[in-house]
């Protein structure tokens, strides 16, 4: 795959319908990236990235890239790093 050959980690796969995709068919739903400082990239981003907030991982925060309004048709989100130890 062209995103793991850049070394970019495929964490998650989801198959959707009954064989909706043809064989060697992709679709990317989205990407979510680890952000040091989630406040200093709203702070920089402003309105394009929402208020941080609790993920749903125990001690991470996430905000959403206004992908949209950017015209970028992937969702893109900033993810906090995973907590160490």
């Amino acid at each position: 795959m062209a995103l793991q050959s850049a070394d970019i980690e495929l964490r998650r796969e989801r198959h959707f319908g009954n064989g909706k995709w043809a064989r060697g068919e992709a679709a990317l739903w989205g990407l979510a990236l680890t952000c040091d400082d989630l406040d200093r990239a709203k702070d920089t981003l402003g309105g394009m990235l929402s208020d941080p907030k609790t993920a749903v991982q125990p001690g991470r925060r996430i905000a959403t890239l206004r992908t949209r309004d950017l015209d970028i048709s992937a969702p893109i989100v900033l993810l906090s790093p995973h907590l160490s130890g």
